[in-house]
């Protein structure tokens, strides 16, 4: 008997273990040339980090994307991924001045959507770029019914940084 209690204990922690992993979202893209790698992370509790390293040393640790809406009055820090889109960019242009004279624009670029899990069902797109040399990123509201104004009251992005 003990041994059957066990075992459906053991199981049960096995399935629970699972579940959690399973509800964990995790994204990744690399640069072109893959130095530059990029993890963009929803946990559990639908916290939307991203972090950065650069030929497998981490330059930016777990840091949170999100922001504090006045009108309408809403956290905007708890996530679920709506959609995600990716591509490759590589073209060339030329400067009206400068040193040279033409300059390469390659990088790789993922779109996440985010949906507010609040209650207020708010979408926030944020565009990453991945360049050779360092990686770029922006929050863009598309848009969407009943979310034509808003009011930022804060911004919740951090850049933690891995080292000095």
């Amino acid at each position: 008997m003990m041994k059957r209690l066990f075992y459906a204990c053991l199981v049960g922690l096995v399935h629970t273990c699972v579940q959690v992993a399973a509800a964990q979202t995790r994204l990744h893209i690399a640069s072109p040339d893959q130095s530059v790698q990029l993890q963009v992370q929803i946990s559990p509790q639908g916290l939307a980090t991203y972090q950065l390293h650069y030929k497998n040393k981490p330059v930016l640790k777990p840091s949170t994307l999100g922001f504090v809406l006045s009108k309408p009055a809403v956290h905007l820090q708890k996530w679920s991924i709506a959609q995600v889109d990716s591509t490759t960019v590589d073209e060339t242009w030329q400067p009206v001045w400068g040193e040279v004279s033409s300059i390469r624009n390659h990088y790789r670029q993922l779109t996440v959507q985010l949906k507010d899990l609040s209650g207020s069902g708010i979408l926030m797109n944020v565009i990453f770029r991945v360049f050779n040399d360092g990686l770029g990123f922006r929050y863009e509201f598309p848009e969407q019914p009943n979310f034509k104004h808003f009011v930022i009251a804060d911004e919740k992005t951090q850049f933690q940084l891995a080292g000095n």
